[in-house]
């Protein structure tokens, strides 16, 4: 994986190669790498965690390095795993509390997550979570944990910043059209920008894996003699 440091030149090129702001060019790319990473799951931010529940204890605190959830499983043996589904705060609260057992829904609340039934014993669960960018106390350190086609992404949302910052706005507006796309003044065209591309690119990819339901064909009915 790429770090920060070996992303520096390439932002210091677009923004001119100036000597005086090598120490403004890793923070700005640590605040777009923190954007980005928090905005888009990339499956470099995925990460399992294993968690124990409590007997008699519902609410369980996110882990600390979760920026979301994306399943919780009960263990309840080697051989049985059983997902928790996840319902809305209001079907929670009107759950029996008196009857534990093994939890079959949560819900999330705050940073916590509240379980039903509650518990009637210790219970192991893993979590499967989109993990919050984790930054090195020596920013240029910093590893960047998106796909490799990402990275031209971040050198533009870092030189982004630097554009803003150093009131070089037209050039700032330029590459906010690069990475969000706009509208070419000079014949109405819209762009889609860097960023919606490689989200869409990512997404056929994928496809291939989608379950499909077998549509039947269907012929319009007309009666004969």
């Amino acid at each position: 994986m790429a770090t920060i440091s070996d992303r520096e030149a390439d932002v210091k090129f677009m923004l001119g190669n100036r000597t005086d702001l090598d120490d403004r060019i890793r923070r700005w790319y640590r605040d777009g790498y923190l954007e980005i990473g928090r905005s888009y799951p990339f499956e470099e931010l995925e990460d399992t965690v294993e968690d124990t529940m409590v007997a008699d204890i519902a609410e369980y605190d996110y882990p600390d390095e979760a920026r979301a959830i994306k399943t919780i499983t009960m263990l309840f043996d080697q051989q049985q795993e059983r997902r928790l589904w996840r319902r809305h705060i209001r079907i929670i609260e009107r759950y029996p509390t008196q009857a534990p057992g093994r939890p079959i829904i949560y819900a999330p609340f705050g940073n916590q997550i509240i379980v039903r039934p509650i518990p009637d014993q210790q219970f192991d669960f893993r979590w499967r979570i989109w993990k919050k960018p984790i930054i090195e106390s020596t920013i240029k350190d910093t590893v960047l944990n998106v796909p490799d086609d990402w990275l031209e992404v971040l050198d533009y949302a870092a030189a982004l910043r630097g554009h803003v910052a150093l009131l070089e706005r037209d050039k700032a507006a330029e590459v906010h059209a690069i990475l969000f796309g706009g509208v070419d003044p000079r014949n109405g065209k819209k762009s889609t920008g860097l960023i919606a591309e490689k989200m869409r690119t990512r997404s056929q990819a994928e496809n291939v894996d989608s379950e499909y339901a077998i549509r039947p064909r269907v012929r319009r009915y007309t009666a004969s003699l």
